[in-house]
């Protein structure tokens, strides 16, 4: 019998049972996967196995590095405007620094405390949005202020793989390290424009076997693969490699296509990378470092959230947006494990380090999962504290919006609210704007409009508002936490005969149902009332119409058309 076989059937069985295992503690499948490796090193034997999974394991991360260039989105960040940047680059930073200080403390080499400084500043886009999609805050204004900041963050991952490529080589004295920077500029500058003149032909190419599903991907893995190994031969590692030659298929119309097909492609090698990870790991050298890993996963999970607190309250947001966001940074991601794991290869990073920063990754991981999911009862418990990172004009603020008695006030003014505030503002009834994104607020006082920086769950917006006065109170916030919590503060701030009308949107009729029990006087789902619309619109205009009705329809607009 083929052990080799058996063998390698063993690996997609552990890591299938491990991710199964991991998904019903509802935490990040990575995990299961490192940890599927770890039992599987005292399980495989067979050395042609381990040569195999390593092999899969650098097209893994290849593939990874290719899809992130494939599907870059740059409206991500442009759309959160200069916090997406200021964040993610503040915050990169600032967690170098201080990691670099304490990889030193711990008597590691320059290289290696510039590795684990760097590692410690990602976290991982994927999970985010994983976790982020099942909470229903992917469109929230943190989920978006994230989303673009981790874009930025990818980006520097890549651009710290070029330069930790050639830095090695380069400590010996910083005009040789100002000299290699200055090389690995021009040569990225040139390898971009030859990836993006082939990638310009390759577009045309695809467009014409376009209709080949099959001859469009083997295209595909093959400019990925070849332009990777073509970057090598310039001293780069093979993922900046296929990174760029992502970048150079972005703008083809046929990107969507191929990255439909790549993904399961990527999945698979992806998991075989963490696997690998897992295999290399020693038990017992985790459990010797284990000072260090929690010391590491600290900063990450403790240090990371209060570095965005600090700038995100410097350019002016509410605490609970930067709580929220800062979580989102309490981990470090897969990009991390790829950049230690590239400098154990090119043997400026010791193994040891690797399995350190593997177990930062398991402990930051877990705890992060539970940090994000449970966000809002956290935040809860530390909101009081959490005022010494927030703005102190929120007061005052309030008394200025309020000062006038606005008959309708409105919670929330991205989308659907910017509409009806321009409504209300024609029509010249007095009303007065409540949302938590600086800029916004900014945009409506341009426009002479009431508009007060604020949180829809802050209990000083209704301290400081007669609410007796208010006709009605409308919020377009899609949290359904923070609408209930809202419901909630009316019940003790105002008597029930005193409660202004109240419209409210839910995500689904069961949450618009629980609005109306605690006291909403309409709650509007958008998806029904689009589903709702379509249907009449069938009803009323008809779409199967049989063949005796479309020929009658065709005499008639003939007849007209002759008189």
């Amino acid at each position: 019998m083929d052990t080799l076989l058996i063998e390698f059937g063993l690996v997609l069985v552990a890591g299938a049972l491990a991710g199964m295992a991991v998904r019903a503690l509802k935490l990040p499948p990575i995990l299961g996967y490192i940890f599927a490796g770890i039992f599987l090193s005292f399980v495989i034997v067979n050395q042609d196995v381990h040569t195999i999974l390593g092999f899969f394991s650098h097209l893994g991360v290849a593939f990874l590095l290719f899809m992130l260039g494939l599907e870059l989105n740059v409206r991500e960040i442009h759309e959160v405007g200069p916090v997406a940047l200021t964040t993610g680059i503040g915050q990169v930073i600032v967690t170098s620094l201080i990691g670099f200080g304490v990889a030193k403390f711990f008597g590691f080499g320059f290289i290696e405390a510039v590795y684990i400084a760097v590692a410690l500043t990602f976290s991982s886009t994927i999970i985010i949005v994983k976790l982020l999609g099942e909470k229903g805050d992917l469109n929230s204004l943190y989920g978006r202020i994230a989303v673009g900041m981790l874009i930025v963050q990818d980006l520097i991952a890549v651009i710290a793989l070029i330069v930790l490529n050639f830095l090695g080589a380069s400590v010996g004295s910083s005009s040789e390290l100002v000299k290699t920077l200055g090389v690995v500029l021009i040569m990225g500058i040139l390898l971009i424009l030859i990836a993006f003149i082939v990638g310009k032909i390759l577009s045309n190419v695809l467009m014409w076997i376009g209709k080949s599903s099959e001859l469009v991907l083997v295209t595909v893995m093959a400019w990925a693969v070849l332009f990777a190994v073509f970057t090598q031969n310039f001293g780069l590692s093979l993922e900046v490699g296929a990174f760029l030659a992502g970048i150079s298929l972005a703008s083809s119309e046929a990107s969507l296509e191929v990255a439909a097909k790549m993904k399961p492609l990527r999945d698979f090698f992806i998991i075989m990378f963490f696997i690998v990870l897992g295999l290399g790991l020693s038990v017992e050298g985790l459990i010797d470092q284990w000072p260090m890993i929690l010391i590491f996963a600290g900063l990450v999970l403790i240090g990371n959230p209060l570095i965005l607190l600090s700038i995100m309250g410097a350019m002016g947001y509410h605490r609970r947006i930067s709580f929220l966001t800062g979580l989102t940074v309490s981990q470090i991601s897969e990009f991390s494990l790829i950049l230690v794991a590239t400098g154990v290869a090119l043997g400026q990073v010791q193994s040891e380090t690797l399995s350190m920063i593997t177990g930062v990754a398991i402990v930051t991981l877990v705890g992060s999962s539970y940090l994000i999911t449970q966000g809002e009862k956290v935040y809860a418990l530390f909101s009081k504290p959490l005022m010494l990172f927030e703005k102190r004009v929120l007061i005052d603020e309030y008394r200025v919006a309020f000062e006038k008695d606005p008959a309708v006030v409105l919670f929330g003014a991205h989308r659907t609210g910017e509409g009806i505030s321009n409504l209300l503002f024609k029509k010249n009834i007095p009303f007065a704007v409540v949302d938590y994104d600086p800029a916004i607020v900014k945009k409506l006082k341009r426009s002479k409009i009431h508009a007060v920086y604020g949180d829809i769950a802050d209990p000083d917006i209704l301290a400081e508002l007669d609410i007796a006065k208010v006709k009605v109170l409308i919020s377009t916030v899609p949290s359904f936490e923070d609408n209930e919590l809202l419901l909630g503060q009316l019940d003790v701030t105002v008597a029930q005969q005193n409660r202004p009308y109240i419209v409210m949107r839910a995500n689904d009729r069961e949450q618009a149902q629980v609005l109306r029990n605690h006291g909403a006087n309409v709650v509007l789902v958008p998806e029904a009332i689009a589903g709702d619309h379509i249907i009449d619109l069938i009803e009323e205009y008809g779409i199967f119409n049989d063949n005796e009705n479309k020929n009658e329809s065709t005499k008639t607009n003939k007849k007209s058309r002759n008189s």
